[in-house]
Order: C-alpha cells, then structure tokens, then sequence
C-alpha cells in the first residue's frame, strides 16, 4: 500500500508544480506574427515564442522529487500512527466486549 500512495502522491505533487513552474521564462510574441496590428489568424497575441517545455519538465521533476521526500515519510509517520491508534481501540474494544459478554452469563 505504501508504494501505491507514494506513486499518487508523486503524480498529485507533480501536476501542481507544472503548473508554478509554466509561467516562469515565457516571453510573448510581440511583433512574430503580427499582422496589420493583429496577431496573424490562430496565434494568440500572448503566446510563447519558445515556452522550454523540455526544461520546465526536467525541473518539475526534480522539484517535485525534493518535495515529495519529506511530504510522503510525513505522510506515512501519520499512518502509522492512525494504524497504531486503531490497534489500541480495536483491542481496548475487544477486552470491554468480553468482559460484558461474561457478566451476561452469570
């Protein structure tokens, strides 16, 4: 189970630092396919010349990598933890239903 929640976690971390790092580096295309004072027919005036998608992944990667470390060990101290706790419960339950059970009977 600790393997399929590091993955999600990778990938959830990893869609929300492409989406900080798309904006950084990216200049518009001011005067590229400028056409009478209007950008050509299907560009967008604010467009990216060159949006280094290559780069921006290989950083997203990385970033979220070193993110990923702490947040996922975090993450399964918290579990185990919460697994511990439910233990302890499901035992203290069990030793209280036992003794009702034989007060019952007498």
């Amino acid at each position: 189970m600790y393997i399929v929640s590091g993955v999600v976690l990778f990938f959830l971390l990893w869609w929300m630092v492409i989406f900080v790092t798309l904006p950084f580096g990216n200049r518009r295309n001011v005067a590229g396919n400028i056409v009478n004072g209007e950008p050509a027919s299907g560009h967008a005036g604010s467009a990216p010349i060159n949006p280094h998608m290559r780069r921006k992944l290989i950083a997203t990667t990385v970033i979220t990598a070193i993110l990923w470390y702490p947040t996922y060990w975090g993450f399964r101290a918290t579990l185990d933890h919460l697994r511990d706790s439910a233990r302890a419960m499901s035992i203290e339950d069990g030793v209280t239903s036992q003794r009702k059970i034989g007060s019952v009977g007498e």
